[in-house]
């Protein structure tokens, strides 16, 4: 990798669903249209000269060492012929089969013509997440039980050992889609949750049996089945705590911020894609268990998230970033549900501060990654006064607790 020429670093991006294959010159929007932007105009800042791909073999159309890119001109986006990059910072979702062998083999592709450096590690299904975070003892108390879904049979096993209910979700999802709650009723089992293209959908049944050979025929990948846990606000919406986990400019895990997600209403998932809201974590939290309550909640999300941080990259290989989705119960019992090497910003553009931090830290990435040596927050941060960071003591108190985790890589 050059360490002084201008380091080029590719965002790689979900394929436009409407006309896969074609690119379009002047798009009006793409995927995470905002963060994209967001992105080219602070890299350029940095130094950095960063562009957007997408992870499709057709509209890339690789020729030599330069392939088709989105660069943000005028606040436009314009289609011109970009050199390979440096760097990749894949936001490619992969939204199934065909799309994640298109990227594979177009990244395979790039990777023979010009070694590059991906930004980011990739996480593989939620039950070996599952089983490498329980393998830290201190995470285990937090983990609810995971089990992958074997079928009708293995699932009225699980009905039996919880009859509270069970929480079907699939192995490689994303966004709550395909996610399915059963719930015992007086007059037999619900299922309601969401398909895999995001619909709502709801089925009642006379029994367990009856419910579990619907799951099969519902089910058509790889499921993980956990019990169903209380994760509900006083309203009864869905709820959960976002961490967002980054390293600093000097490759060191922070925490960039935390944020409460409340679902929609009858939604069994609070997230953002659907329907959920994001609010403050200490204003929502304080109101809810009181002030010092929700102080030692935080703390505890931090020094937990800090943890699974570093259990996923010690198993997994280097990351900068990784979301870290908690449940809570009524009772203030926090359980780490899930983990995402994709996260995304939403949460946190209603903290000015913290949202443009979560933009700069990839940044910085790309450039410690390149050598440059140029990662200091100025000039960019330096519009921000320290102050208007209130809320941050619980990230301040994890930075210097004792498991703040370095960078574990050479």
């Amino acid at each position: 990798m050059r360490a002084h020429a201008t380091p080029v670093l590719a965002i790689l991006a979900s394929p436009p669903r409407a006309s896969a294959g074609q690119p379009d010159e002047s798009p009006g929007r793409l995927p995470e249209d905002r963060f994209c932007r967001e992105l080219c105009l602070m890299g350029a800042e940095l130094g950095l000269y960063v562009y957007v791909v997408h992870a499709d073999p057709a509209i890339a159309a690789i020729r030599g060492t330069d392939w088709n890119g989105y660069v943000l001109r005028d606040g436009q986006w314009a289609l011109l012929r970009c050199p390979l990059p440096d760097l990749i910072y894949d936001r490619a979702i992969g939204a199934n089969p065909a799309e994640r062998r298109a990227k594979a083999d177009l990244l395979e592709k790039v990777s023979a013509l010009k070694p590059f450096a991906p930004l980011n590690g990739a996480l593989p299904g939620k039950l070996a997440v599952y089983e490498a975070l329980r393998a830290d003892p201190r995470l285990r108390p937090a983990l609810p039980p995971t089990y992958a879904y074997t079928g009708a049979a293995g699932l009225r096993k699980l009905i039996a050992r919880f009859p509270d209910g069970l929480f079907l979700k699939p192995d490689a999802g994303y966004q709550g889609r395909g996610a399915v709650a059963l719930h015992a009723r007086a007059d037999g089992w619900l299922a309601h949750g969401r398909t895999l293209a995001n619909a709502d959908i709801a089925r009642s049944f006379a029994d367990a049996a009856s419910c579990a050979a619907w799951c099969e025929r519902f089910v058509r990948a790889a499921y993980i089945a956990q019990p169903y846990l209380p994760l509900r606000n006083e309203a009864g919406a869905s709820f959960d705590i976002r961490s967002l986990m980054q390293k600093d400019e000097r490759g060191r895990w922070r925490v960039t911020g935390i944020a409460v997600r409340e679902g929609a209403p009858g939604s069994i998932t609070s997230n953002l894609h659907g329907g959920g809201e994001a609010k403050d974590a200490e204003a929502v939290l304080a109101a809810r268990f009181g002030a010092e309550a929700a102080r030692r909640l935080l703390l505890r999300t931090a020094r937990l998230s800090l943890r699974a941080a570093r259990a996923l990259e010690l198993r997994f290989g280097r990351f900068f970033e990784l979301g870290l989705d908690f449940g809570l119960e009524p009772s203030g019992r926090l359980w780490l549900i899930e983990a995402n090497a994709k996260p995304g910003r939403m949460s946190f553009r209603g903290r000015p501060v913290i949202y443009r931090l979560a933009v700069l830290r990839p940044l910085q990435a790309a450039l410690l990654r390149a050598g440059t040596g140029r990662t200091a927050l100025s000039p960019i941060m330096s519009s921000f006064p320290h102050r208007s960071t209130r809320g941050y003591t619980y990230t301040q108190q994890a930075r210097n607790h004792r498991g703040c985790i370095q960078e574990v890589h050479p």
